[in-house]
């Protein structure tokens, strides 16, 4: 294929050309240090090529459609930042691994740059969460693990806080074993049950995290005898207690 230099206000391509275009194998120097070199097709970069951003220092190597990077490749940010997976029309697009400069990791679906779909990500404190992203924060279903002290949480996530339906599981150490039922803005808040080690548990209504409004509170003796109390809570203390009736 024909060879030529071709002089454009931004910048100077030399290289394979067709019909007068930059066609085949070529490189492009910009007028501000940038450069590109590989692919072209019709004047465009199509095919595999790699961009080095002088200006920013920012680099991308993989493959190109109509000028965008587009399909698998590999963009460095000069902040030491880097994205490794599919593109569309110069975006993170589909599958793909993020790995930031703090050392948090996500690896998973991604949408016009977000992280949006199934993901797990490992954040800078060791924590992880394996479940559903939505412009880059937990929203829908996930786990999320704890490092620090073993424990987790299973269930809903509405911007990144626990809130809905959802299972928490304490760590071995405490006396609380786990919570099941609602969540608000990461608290206990609605119905829900808080299982205690001990075998006891408190069923009933949760606001900002403690025991509010009505509920019953079960304990077990030594002999495994169950003894269950009634009654309208407020900021977690019994105010008022019920008699229930036993049926006869």
């Amino acid at each position: 294929m024909k060879k030529k230099v071709i002089e454009y206000p931004l910048g100077t391509y030399s290289g394979e050309v067709k019909n007068d275009l930059p066609h085949g194998k070529g490189k492009l120097v910009f007028k501000n240090s940038d450069v590109y070199e590989g692919c072209f097709s019709k004047g465009l970069r199509h095919g595999k090529g790699k961009d080095i951003f002088k200006s920013t220092g920012d680099k991308y190597t993989g493959n190109y459609k109509d000028g965008h990077p587009h399909g698998h490749g590999t963009y460095v940010w000069a902040n030491g930042d880097k994205y490794i997976g599919n593109h569309s029309q110069g975006f993170k697009q589909g599958k793909g691994k993020e790995i930031l400069n703090n050392g948090e990791k996500y690896e998973g679906q991604f949408n016009f740059n977000d992280r949006s779909g199934k993901g797990t990500c490992i954040y800078i404190n060791g924590d992880k969460y394996v479940g559903d992203f939505v412009q880059h924060k937990r929203n829908g279903k996930g786990i999320y693990y704890i490092k620090i002290n073993g424990e987790k949480y299973k269930g809903d996530f509405v911007e990144d806080k626990r809130h809905g339906d959802g299972i928490y599981t304490y760590s071995k150490r405490v006396e609380v074993k786990n919570y099941i039922g609602e969540f608000r803005n990461e608290l206990k808040h609605g119905h829900g049950t808080l299982n205690f080690r001990d075998g006891s548990a408190y069923i009933g209504e949760f606001k900002n995290g403690k025991f509010n409004g009505y509920g019953f509170f079960a304990t077990m003796n030594t002999n495994k005898k169950v003894t269950t109390e009634y009654g309208i809570w407020e900021d977690g203390i019994l105010i008022k207690k019920i008699k229930i009736s036993k049926t006869p």
